[in-house]
């Protein structure tokens, strides 16, 4: 499962931090970079999986903000936008 983790907050590093800390947990393809969205909690888009996947994703990411996308995107099939509600996990 490919995922892209998108820092939307001014905590620099907070992609990374995340990303490091999910493939801790098997999820190890993972591309981070900056989003400029406007919202106060994390998000999780998720593209041409399965809905039964939601659940596990929810759980494992721990947010609960996971809206279900029908289309199909080429470069990854779970995209997290992590917001102010994230802080950095050691």
């Amino acid at each position: 499962m490919r995922i892209n983790i998108l820092n939307s907050t001014t905590k620099e590093g907070l992609a990374g931090n995340f990303g490091e800390n999910m493939a801790k947990k098997g999820y190890s393809q993972y591309t981070t970079g900056n989003a400029n969205e406007n919202r106060q909690t994390s998000k999780i888009n998720l593209y041409g999986l399965k809905e039964d996947a939601v659940e596990v994703i929810k759980k494992d990411f721990n947010i609960d903000d996971v809206e279900y996308m029908s289309e199909y995107n080429e470069k990854f099939e779970v995209e997290v936008i992590l917001r102010e509600d994230r802080d950095f996990v050691y």
